[in-house]
C-alpha cells in the first residue's frame, strides 16, 4: 500500500489516498538509453475535484504509454491528512508508489482557478519543498504547471521553473525528452533553460523580468520577446486513452469522458476558453463512439459525456448520440452533454439522450435583457430561451437551472431587474423546479474585456443583492458566488508579479481551499494586502488601450488587434459571426498549421464547406451561448460541499450534464482560468492508443452476451427444492473453514436437480464449545425470529386492462436470476466506505460483461445489494452480497470473470431458486485484538448498557445483554463476540468489547469480522 494505513484510519474519506484504482498503472519503462523521467501529475484540489479532470487523465496516460516516462498523481489532501502529515512529519506522497514528491524530477501542477493558488504553495510546503524557484536547489525537481490558468502566470511566476501554453500533444514530450537528457547529464538549470528558450508553448519565467522592481512591465532576458502558444492541428488520430482510471470514490463528475471537439468560436467575449483553446477541430463521430466502447468496456462505468466547448455544434453530433445510445441504452448507461447550447437542441436530441435517465436541464440566457445579451455576442433572445423551456417541459424535465452573469460591461439597473423577471415568467410555464445560479464577471487575459476593470467586494454585494430581492418567488432558489471570492479572482486573474508576496503570505496566514466557503476569508487577503501595502484599487482599475499588460509577452490565440476590435463592436452591441459558417474573422488564432477542421464528411471539410449544406450561407445562425462544463463553478454557485466540490473548488467539470441537458454554457469568467474540466483542450494531453483488446473485450459492455441458454430454459422451469429448508437451529459462531474459490463456487446444475440440503464445500461448521473463559447471556442463543420475509421473487405478471371486447393482454415481467456470494473485504480495500464498495463492484460486473438486471422507475438502479454495511476501516472474512443478472450465469465462473481490486476477493457463489425468501443477515462473529494482555478472563459487565452518540443517528443506548450472544477470551490479546444485528440498530462491536472487560474507551484495539451468519445460508 503506499500510504501507511495507521495515517488514514479515522480520515473523513481515506480512499481519497489509496491509489490501486483500476487503470492507474505507471509505466516502468526506460528508453533506449536507459532513462526514466518520473513526473508527478499535481492537482490543487481534492481528490473528488482532480479526478474529473480530463486533461489530467489523457496526460497520464500519455505519458505513461511512452517508453522513457513515468507519470504518477498527487493531489491535495484534505485538512484532516494534512494534519496527519504534519504531525507525523510524513511528506506528501504519490498515489501509485508513495513516492515523495520531492523524489520525482518533474512535479507538474495543473492551472484550473485562481484561488486553488495557495494549495499549490501548500502542497510544495508538504513535499519540503521551498515554495519559490530561486531557492530550490539544483538537484530538487522542476516545478512546472499548465492549464487556462497558465494564459497570465505572472501571480504565480516566483514559484515555477516552467510553464506550458497550448495544446501539450503538440510538442509536450519532445520538450521533456530535452528534459530527460539534461536530468541525465545533471547539467545546472541555465542549461535546460536556453535549450527551451523560443520552443512553442514554453514559457521559463525566469528568463524575464520586470523592468523595475515592484512593477509590472517586464523585459526579455534572451533572444525570445514573446512565447507562442503550442498548437495541435488535428484531434483525428489523437492519441486518447482507452482505460481511463476508474476511482474508487464517486468524484464530482462519475463518468467516462470523451473529448469530441476542442475550440469554440462562437465569439462570447466574456468567454477565455472561446478564446485561448481556438481554432475548432472535432474528432469524427466514428473515432469519438469506438473510444467510449472501449473506455466503458474497461472501466464498467454506467455514464458518458461528449465534451467540447459547444458540443452541439459538433457537425455530427446527431450521429454521435444515436449512435451511443443505440450501443449503450440497453445496458442502461447514460450520456451527457454537458455543453449543449439552446439552438443546437432538437426534439430528436433530447429524445434520444433520456432513453435512459434525466434530471435537470440548463439553460444560461447569461444577462437578463437582449441588449446585454448583444454586448456579449450572445445570439440568443428570450423567446429561445422560452422555446427552450418549453421543449424541456414538453419532453418530460421537471428541473430548470438558469445560470445569469452579474457585472458585466455596460450593465444597467434595468438589466439586473430584468433577470427577475425572466426567472419568474419561467417559473409559470410549468410546475418545474427552478434553480437560478448567479456568478459575478470576472474580466479575463486574451479576452476583450481584458482592459474593464475588476470589481470591489461592495459593488458585487450590491449586484447580488438586486437579483436576489427581483427573484424572490415560491420554488425558485437563487445561489451565488462569495463577493469575496470573486473579488480576488479579479485580483488574481488581472495581477502580476507584484502578487506573488501576496500569496506567500495569504498562505502564511493560514490560507489553502481559498475556493471553498468553508476556508475563505476576505479578511486574510484584506489583512495581507495591506501588510504588503498594495492598493487593491489600483490592481483592479481599467487598463488602457495602449498600455502594456501583464500577459502581453504571452501569445495564447487571437491577436491584441483583433480583441481591441472586438472591444469597440461590444461597446456598440454589434455581433461578430461564427468564422465556421461566415468565413475568416481574421482573430489570428490559426498559426502552426492548425486550423478550422470539422468532422462531417469522410475528409474534414472547411468551416464554409459544412455551413453551405447548413444553409446557412455566411450567415451567424445558432450563434449563441457558449458551452460552460466546470463542477467546481456550479458547486461554487450552489454554496455546497456537496460531492465534494465545496465552494467553487476550481477544477471543475463542468455544468452537470448527468444533471440533465446543458443547453447553454455558463459565462467563463467565473471559470475560464479553470476552463473545462472534462473538456480542457489546453490540457488535453493525448496518450498513444495502446492496442485495441481483441474479441470481446473490444465489444461494448451492452454488448457481451454471457453464455447459458440451458441455465436460463432450467431456470425457468420448476423452482428448486434446495435452499428452502428451515432456519438453522442455532447460530453459527465461527468462521466457515477456509477453502479455495474453486472448492468453494458451486456450480449451478442446468437440470435443476433437487437437492434438500444447502451447498457448502467447506462442510458444516462445528458449534463453538463455551470454555472456561467464555460467557453466554441466559436468553436463548438464537435472535428472535425477525417477520416474515418478502418474497424475492417476481409476482404473476398481471393482464393488462382492456376495452371492452378485448382480449387483456399479459405482461411478461423481465426474468431475473438472484445470486448470493460471499466474499473477503481485507487489506487496503477496508478503507472503502460502503457507498464505495457498492459502486467498485457495480463497475466489476460491467467489465466483466454481466449485465445486472435493474429496477423499475424514474431512475433505475442496478439490482445488488449487501445484507450488512461495514464499519470504515474495518477488515472482513466474510460479507455477502446478494445480486439480480438479467441473464444466468454459471456461478462457478464469478470469481474468475470480476476483476477485483486486490483485498476483495470472492470466495463463493450460488444462484438462487426462483420465489425464495431473501437471505437475512441475524449476527456478526466479530475478533477484538489488542497488543499488550488485557482479556484475562470472562467479561466483566455482561450487563453493561453501551451509551455513545452516533454521528448520524444519535444517542444510543443498548443492554449488551440483549445483542452479545457469545462473548469469549480466546487468549489474553484475542477475544470474539457474536453480536447480533437489530432492526433499529446494532451496538459497536469494538465499543462493546472494551465495555465487556472494562477497558478505556480509547484503548487501543483492532477488529476483524470473521462470520456473517445468516437466518438461512445457501452457501453453507
Amino acid at each position: 500500500m503506499p500510504v501507511d494505513p495507521s495515517l488514514l484510519l479515522g480520515l473523513e474519506r481515506p480512499a481519497r489516498y489509496l491509489g490501486q484504482e483500476p487503470g492507474a498503472r505507471p509505466n516502468r519503462r526506460p528508453d533506449a538509453r536507459g532513462r526514466l523521467l518520473s513526473v508527478a501529475l499535481a492537482f490543487p484540489d481534492v481528490y473528488e475535484i482532480a479526478h474529473s479532470h480530463l486533461g489530467h487523465k489523457i496526460l497520464y496516460h500519455m505519458l505513461n504509454s511512452t517508453p522513457g516516462f513515468t507519470a504518477e498523481r498527487v493531489y491535495a489532501p484534505w485538512t484532516d491528512y494534512e494534519e496527519r502529515l504534519r504531525s507525523s512529519g510524513s511528506p506528501l506522497r504519490s498515489l501509485e508508489s508513495g513516492a515523495p514528491l520531492a523524489s520525482f524530477d518533474m512535479v507538474g501542477f495543473s492551472l484550473q482557478y485562481e484561488l486553488a493558488a495557495t494549495n499549490i504553495l501548500n502542497m510544495l510546503e508538504l513535499a519540503g519543498l521551498p515554495p519559490s524557484a530561486a531557492d530550490r536547489p539544483e538537484g530538487a525537481p522542476l516545478i512546472a504547471a499548465g492549464g487556462p490558468g497558465a494564459s497570465n502566470p505572472e501571480p504565480l511566476a516566483q514559484f515555477f521553473d516552467l510553464f506550458f501554453l497550448g495544446d501539450a500533444e503538440a510538442s509536450f514530450l519532445a520538450d521533456l525528452e530535452i528534459v530527460k537528457a539534461w536530468r541525465a547529464e545533471r547539467a545546472p538549470r541555465r542549461e535546460l533553460w536556453a535549450r527551451l528558450a523560443g520552443r512553442p508553448g514554453v514559457y521559463v519565467p525566469s528568463l524575464f523580468r520586470p523592468v523595475a522592481p515592484g512593477q509590472a512591465l517586464l523585459e526579455p532576458l534572451g533572444p525570445t520577446a514573446r512565447v507562442v502558444r503550442a498548437v495541435a492541428p488535428s484531434l483525428r488520430g489523437a492519441p486518447f486513452p482507452v482505460c481511463q482510471i476508474t476511482p474508487f470514490i464517486k468524484p464530482v463528475h462519475d463518468r467516462v469522458v470523451v473529448e469530441i471537439g476542442r475550440g469554440c468560436s462562437r465569439g462570447c467575449r466574456l468567454c477565455q476558453a472561446g478564446y485561448i483553446y481556438r481554432p475548432v477541430r472535432e474528432r469524427s463521430a466514428d473515432e469519438a463512439l469506438r473510444l467510449t466502447d472501449l473506455n466503458l468496456a474497461a472501466t464498467g462505468q454506467d455514464g458518458a459525456a461528449f465534451l467540447s466547448l459547444s458540443a452541439g455544434d459538433h457537425t455530427e453530433i446527431d450521429r454521435l448520440v444515436k449512435g451511443f445510445m443505440d450501443r449503450h441504452a440497453p445496458g442502461s448507461v447514460a450520456l451527457s452533454l454537458p455543453s449543449l447550447r439552446v439552438r443546437s437542441l432538437s426534439g430528436t436530441l433530447a429524445e434520444q439522450i433520456k432513453r435512459v435517465r434525466k434530471t435537470g436541464f440548463t439553460l444560461a440566457p447569461e444577462a437578463g435583457t437582449d441588449r446585454l445579451r448583444a454586448v456579449i455576442n450572445k445570439d440568443l433572445t428570450e423567446d429561445d430561451v422560452f422555446v427552450a423551456a418549453e421543449t424541456a417541459f414538453r419532453l418530460g424535465w421537471r428541473t430548470l437551472k438558469l445560470y445569469f452573469m452579474v457585472g458585466l460591461p455596460t450593465e444597467t439597473d434595468e438589466d439586473l431587474a430584468a433577470i427577475g423577471r425572466l426567472a419568474r415568467r419561467l417559473k409559470n410555464l410549468g410546475r418545474a423546479k427552478l434553480n437560478l445560479g448567479v456568478a459575478h464577471f470576472t474580466p479575463k487575459a486574451h479576452t476583450p474585456f481584458q482592459w474593464h476593470p475588476g470589481s470591489e467586494t461592495a459593488a458585487v454585494e450590491r449586484r447580488l443583492a438586486a437579483v436576489r430581492q427581483g427573484a424572490r418567488v415560491p420554488g425558485l432558489t437563487v445561489k451565488y458566488n462569495d463577493p469575496g471570492a470573486s473579488f480576488v479572482e479579479a485580483l488574481l486573474s488581472r495581477g502580476d508579479r507584484r502578487l506573488g508576496p501576496l500569496l506567500l503570505e495569504v498562505r502564511r496566514r493560514g490560507g489553502r481551499f481559498e475556493a471553498w466557503n468553508d476556508f475563505f476569508s476576505l479578511d486574510r487577503w484584506l489583512d495581507s494586502l495591506k501588510a504588503l501595502h498594495l492598493d487593491p484599487q489600483e490592481l483592479l482599475r481599467a487598463r488602457g488601450p495602449d498600455e502594456t499588460l501583464p500577459w502581453d509577452h504571452l501569445h495564447c490565440g487571437p491577436t491584441k488587434a483583433f480583441l481591441l476590435k472586438e472591444l469597440g463592436r461590444a461597446q456598440a452591441a454589434e455581433p461578430t459571426p461564427d468564422c465556421r459558417w461566415a468565413g475568416c474573422q481574421g482573430c489570428g488564432a490559426c498559426h502552426d498549421g492548425a486550423a478550422v477542421e470539422l468532422a462531417a464528411g469522410p475528409e474534414p471539410k472547411t468551416a464554409l464547406e459544412v455551413g453551405q449544406e447548413k444553409g446557412t450561407e455566411g450567415t451567424a445562425a445558432g450563434v449563441g451561448v457558449g458551452a460552460r462544463v466546470e463542477a467546481a463553478a456550479e458547486a461554487r454557485v450552489e454554496a455546497g460541499a456537496e460531492a465534494g466540490a465545496g465552494a467553487g473548488a476550481g477544477a471543475g467539470a463542468g455544468a452537470e450534464a448527468g444533471e440533465g441537458l446543458a443547453a447553454e454554457r455558463l459565462p467563463a469568467d467565473a471559470q475560464d482560468a479553470r476552463a473545462d474540466l472534462e473538456a480542457s483542450p489546453a490540457k488535453a494531453l493525448r496518450a498513444e492508443p495502446r492496442p485495441e483488446p481483441a474479441g470481446e473485450a473490444a465489444r461494448p459492455v451492452a454488448a457481451k452476451a454471457p453464455p447459458g441458454n440451458e441455465l436460463e430454459a432450467a431456470y425457468r422451469g420448476e423452482p428448486f427444492a434446495g435452499l428452502t429448508g428451515g432456519s438453522p437451529s442455532g447460530l453459527t459462531a465461527e468462521r466457515p473453514a477456509a477453502a479455495t474459490a474453486a472448492e468453494t463456487v458451486e456450480k449451478f446444475d442446468a437440470t435443476a436437480k433437487t437437492d434438500s440440503r444447502p451447498n457448502s464445500a467447506a462442510g458444516p461448521t462445528p458449534r463453538p464449545q463455551p470454555g472456561p473463559a467464555s460467557w453466554q447471556p441466559g436468553r436463548p442463543g438464537q435472535p428472535s425470529q425477525p417477520g416474515q420475509p418478502a418474497q424475492a421473487g417476481r409476482p404473476p405478471a398481471k393482464p393488462a386492462r382492456g376495452g371492452r371486447g378485448r382480449v387483456p393482454a399479459v405482461v411478461q415481467a423481465p426474468l431475473e436470476f438472484r445470486y448470493l456470494a460471499r466474499f473477503a473485504k481485507e487489506g487496503a480495500l477496508a478503507l472503502l466506505g460502503h457507498l464505495e464498495l457498492v459502486e467498485v463492484f457495480k463497475r466489476s460486473f460491467r467489465r466483466a460483461g454481466l449485465q445486472l438486471a435493474m429496477s423499475q422507475g424514474f431512475h433505475p438502479q442496478p439490482k445488488l445489494s449487501f445484507l450488512t454495511a461495514l464499519p470504515l476501516g474495518v477488515p472482513s472474512l466474510d460479507e455477502r452480497l446478494l445480486f439480480s443478472l438479467s441473464r444466468p450465469l454459471d456461478a462457478a465462473r464469478l470469481a474468475a470473470l470480476m476483476e477485483l481490486p486486490e483485498g476483495l476477493t470472492i470466495m463463493a457463489a450460488k444462484l438462487l431458486p426462483p420465489n425464495s425468501p431473501k437471505p437475512r443477515a441475524q449476527a456478526g462473529l466479530w475478533r477484538v485484538q489488542t497488543a499488550d494482555p488485557v482479556f484475562l478472563g470472562p467479561p466483566l459487565h455482561p450487563t453493561a448498557h453501551l451509551r455513545y452518540t452516533d454521528s448520524k443517528a444519535g444517542p444510543k443506548d443498548f443492554a449488551l445483554a440483549d445483542f452479545v450472544l457469545n462473548a469469549e477470551a480466546v487468549d489474553p490479546r484475542q477475544a470474539r463476540l457474536t453480536v447480533r444485528i437489530g432492526e433499529t440498530g446494532t451496538p459497536k462491536p469494538l465499543a462493546a468489547a472494551r465495555l465487556l472487560w472494562g477497558l478505556d474507551p480509547e484503548h487501543p484495539a483492532s477488529l476483524l469480522k470473521l462470520a456473517t451468519i445468516l437466518d438461512r445460508d445457501p452457501l453453507g
